[in-house]
């Protein structure tokens, strides 16, 4: 038998179009003029002299100068996900069938962000960017502010601060920090499996269900570099690429018309017949590893870590620091650890980033799950029926980190490990549980 399908998803949105700037406002403490040199006389007794009150439009262009903020795209449209699948059915036996099919999703219009009024344009940043024989003292050197003592400026380091860096000032609109755009369309998602199903169901009543899943979730969100329009595309979050599961559903020998009937007594005989035992087995991939942000991935760090100690780590934590005198030194837990060549490079200042969110090839510990249950139903009457069950999570009392990240600070010295005594759920999987529960059903 073949079959398949198609589906439209919409996606509700998040509330992010309710910005409220100038109809609200708030007052932050100002007690210095020259980066925590030195303070302002009379903060400590007096910090806030004047308390900021909502303008709403009254400003016009005026509005929320020296701050940034967020804007919402004017042309946002409703996200929506395609579904599809196509699958090839087939009997092995009179009782048993075995099932794969090609399941697939692709995401449009997501959400997303940008940030603009971040520099002037790339060619600016670049001159101030080691990397590419620029210097950072280029977007670092102070000028006067124009914007000092400005009434609109009010309550923003704008207002205090006799000088500005020359960054600042190339800004598109200087007299504001960067904002963001919001709710734009410019998110993706591509999702692609192969999952295959055989099914068993025996005469005696037994069920078995065995499904392995090999797939591959990609999302594009965000950017990489805003001023050349690169954005990050990669792994998702919840890529996993491996999943297996089985399940069992067997009735229990015990009782009447059963292989081991039980005619002792009418009570005895009804106490131990209809009971059903099941069993779920499963196995999956663990997530991807969430990348630092302000680092370059020389070349490959994985090591063969395995999940039975009490520190996993998962890399070789050899890190260069490009320092803020143009030179390039080896982190001290680095040297510490026994490197003696780079795996990563921390970045100097105006780089933009060049990772993806997420590492593929590192990921967290995969998950191995066994949960049993035990039912039995019981007719009452004709219309009524009560049903006991005792059920089991976790059979094993297995500990697994779920979502828990490894280390991703280049300047910590526990970068890229994990220690397991630190993580509790529901970043790591729950213990045993057991639950007991009774139904009537008429």
């Amino acid at each position: 038998m073949v079959r398949g399908g198609w589906g439209r998803y919409y996606i509700n949105p998040n509330n992010d179009f309710q910005q409220t700037y100038g109809f609200s406002n708030s007052t932050t403490l100002s007690a210095t003029t020259d980066s925590n040199r030195t303070g302002i006389a009379g903060k400590i007794a007096d910090p806030f002299p004047i308390i900021l009150k909502p303008e709403g439009s009254s400003l016009g262009l005026l509005t929320y100068v020296g701050r940034t903020f967020n804007f919402v795209n004017s042309n946002f449209r409703i996200p929506h996900i395609d579904q599809f699948s196509f699958g090839i059915q087939r009997l092995v036996t009179a009782r048993s069938k075995f099932e794969i099919t090609y399941s697939a999703s692709r995401g449009y219009d997501l959400q997303a962000s940008k940030v603009f009024n971040d520099l002037e344009d790339a060619e600016f940043r670049d001159a101030c960017n080691f990397m590419l024989g620029g210097n950072p003292a280029l977007c670092d050197q102070q000028q006067p502010s124009p914007f000092r003592n400005l009434a609109p400026f009010l309550g923003t380091t704008f207002y205090t601060n006799a000088n500005v860096g020359r960054a600042q000032l190339l800004r598109p609109f200087p007299q504001f920090g960067a904002f963001t755009e919001i709710m734009r369309n410019d998110g993706r998602s591509w999702y692609n499996s192969v999952q295959s199903l055989f099914t068993l169901r025996s005469r005696g009543g037994v069920n078995l269900n065995v499904n392995y899943t090999f797939s591959k979730n990609m999302q594009r969100g965000g950017y990489l570099d805003t001023l050349r329009g690169v954005m990050q595309q990669g792994v998702a979050a919840l890529d996993k690429p491996h999943r297996f599961t089985a399940s069992l559903i067997s009735p229990l020998p015990f009782g009447k018309g059963k292989r081991f009937p039980v005619t002792r007594s009418a009570f005895f005989s009804r106490l131990v017949s209809g009971w059903q035992s099941t069993l779920i087995f499963s196995v999956s991939s663990g997530r991807p590893w969430a990348f630092p942000t302000n680092v370059l991935y020389l070349r490959d760090a994985k090591l063969p870590y395995n999940w039975t100690g009490e520190t996993i780590q998962a890399v070789k934590p050899c890190v260069n620091r490009w320092n803020e005198n143009n030179t390039i030194t080896m982190q001290q837990f680095s040297t510490d650890y026994g490197c003696s060549e780079a795996n990563f490079l921390i970045v100097p200042r105006y780089n933009p980033r060049y990772h993806p969110n997420y590492e593929g090839r590192i990921r967290l510990q995969p998950i191995r799950m066994a949960d049993v249950s035990l039912n039995k139903m019981t007719r009452v009457s004709e219309r009524l029926s009560v049903q006991f069950r005792a059920e089991c999570f976790n059979v094993t009392n297995s500990f697994f980190v779920v979502s828990q990240q490894f280390n991703n600070n280049p300047e910590n010295v526990q970068f890229g490990s994990l220690i397991k005594a630190a993580v509790s759920a529901p970043a790591s999987n729950y213990p045993r549980q057991i639950q007991l529960g009774v139904k009537l059903i008429w």
